[in-house]
C-alpha cells in the first residue's frame, strides 16, 4: 500500500523526521506497512526504536518478525543480542535462518552456545546459516558440532560446514576433512582443499609467529675453535721479524706475556741467547714478538 511504499521511502533517505510515524505504524493493521516501518527504522537507526523492534519480533506474521530482526541487526548494539537469540527457536525457518546469518556477522561470542545448540535444526537451511555463522564467529567451541556437521545429509549443510572449519582453522578438522575426498559431490573436494589450504596456512603463521618470538640462540664456538686457545697477546696477529735479542716492549716483556703465546716463547728464548755486552733492547710502542 502507499503507507508501506512511504515507509521504504523514508527508510532509504534515513529521514529522522519520520521516526515517530514510523513507530506508530507498528502498529498498523496491514502486515507490509508493520513490516516496511521496523525496516525503516532499522535503516534510520535513531536512539530509544530498540524496545519497540523488540516488540515487533512477537508479531503474529512471519514477515513482520523477519523485518524486526534485520532491523535490530541494523541498530545494532549489546541489548539487541539476546533478543536475537531468542529468534533461534522462531517457529519460521525463515526467521531462524535470518537470525543465524546476523548473528555471525555481528560478532558477538553470546552466540556461539546458542548457536551450536541449533546445530541440529530440522530445516537444512538453517543448519547451513548456523554453520556458516559459527564459523564467522572464529570461536573453538564450534569445532565438535562443525565436525559432526560434515556428516550431514543434506549437501548445503556439509558445504556450509567444510568452510566454517576453514575459517576457523582448527587442526582438529583436518582428519575428518580429509574423509570427504571421496565424496560424491564434486563440490565437496573443492572445498575441501581449499579449507585444508587454510587451516595449513593458519598453523604455519602461527609456528611463523612463535619462531619470532624466541631470543637468537647464539652459534657455539667449533669443537677445532674450542680445542686451540686464543693467544692472549694484545698484538698476536703480526709475525715478528727475526732479531738477537727481544725486541718487545717493556709491557710485553716475558714475565708478563701470556704463558704459550707466540710473543712470550720468543721473548724466553732471546733472553737465553742474549749476550751479556749487547746493547740493551729498544723501548718500542710495538710489541714485535707478537
Amino acid at each position: 500500500g502507499v503507507r508501506a511504499e512511504a515507509a521504504e521511502a523514508v527508510g532509504r533517505v534515513r529521514m529522522n523526521e519520520a521516526v515517530p510515524r514510523l513507530l506508530d505504524w507498528l502498529d498498523d493493521p496491514d502486515a507490509d506497512v508493520r513490516a516496511a516501518a521496523a525496516r525503516a527504522l532499522g535503516q534510520i537507526g535513531a536512539d530509544g526504536t530498540v524496545p519497540q523492534l523488540v516488540r515487533v519480533l512477537g508479531d503474529a506474521h512471519g514477515e513482520v518478525r523477519r523485518a524486526g530482526v534485520e532491523a535490530l541487526a541494523a541498530v545494532g548494539g549489546d541489548e539487541v543480542v539476546v533478543p536475537l537469540l531468542g529468534r533461534l527457536d522462531d517457529v519460521d525457518g525463515r526467521v531462524r535462518t535470518l537470525a543465524a546469518q546476523l548473528l555471525g556477522n555481528m560478532g558477538d561470542l553470546r552466540a556461539v552456545v546458542p548457536l551450536v545448540g541449533r546445530a541440529r535444526d530440522d530445516a537444512p537451511e538453517v543448519r547451513a546459516a548456523v554453520y556458516s555463522a559459527l564459523g564467522d564467529l572464529g570461536d573453538d567451541r564450534a569445532v565438535p558440532a562443525l565436525v559432526q556437521g560434515l556428516r550431514d545429509d543434506a549437501p548445503e549443510p556439509r558445504l556450509a560446514a567444510v568452510g566454517a572449519l576453514g575459517r576457523l582453522g582448527s587442526e582438529e578438522a583436518v582428519r575428518p576433512l580429509v574423509a570427504l575426498m571421496t565424496s560424491g559431490d564434486p563440490r565437496l573436494p573443492r572445498a575441501v582443499t581449499a579449507a585444508l589450504g587454510q587451516i595449513g596456512g593458519g598453523s604455519r603463521s602461527r609456528a611463523s609467529t612463535r619462531s619470532s618470538r624466541r631470543p637468537p640462540r647464539s652459534s657455539p664456538r667449533s669443537a677445532k675453535d674450542a680445542a686451540s686457545p686464543r693467544p692472549r697477546c694484545a698484538r698476536s696477529a703480526r709475525r715478528a721479524p727475526r732479531t738477537p735479542w727481544c725486541r718487545c716492549s717493556s709491557a710485553c716483556a716475558p714475565r708478563r706475556c701470556t704463558s704459550g703465546s707466540p710473543c712470550s716463547r720468543r721473548c724466553a728464548a732471546t733472553s737465553r741467547r742474549r749476550s751479556p755486552t749487547a746493547a740493551p733492547p729498544t723501548r718500542s710502542s710495538r710489541c714485535w714478538g707478537t
